[in-house]
């Protein structure tokens, strides 16, 4: 446990029951929130990285067809 945590913890045991009971349920619902954004990150990330793989492949075909028309001007324009 870190000394910051410590020192929170500490200081919500000052504090009357009931307060620390609040305290703790926000803490929880935090570290629930957290693994379920952490959860649905890790499912996206997956179901993300072929359209990803297909997207690059796209730009690179592009770029190369955008290169050879380029390459086509310059030489037509060349007396």
């Amino acid at each position: 446990m870190t000394k910051l945590l410590k020192e929170a913890i500490a200081a919500v045991s000052e504090l009357p029951e009931l307060d620390q009971d609040v305290i703790a349920k926000m803490i929880l619902e935090e570290l629930a929130s957290e693994t379920r954004w952490y959860e649905t990150f890790s499912l996206s990330e997956a179901q993300l990285a072929p359209l990803e793989e297909k997207a690059l492949l796209e730009l690179n075909q592009e770029l190369i067809k955008e290169a050879l028309i380029s390459s086509r001007i310059d030489s037509c324009s060349k007396p």
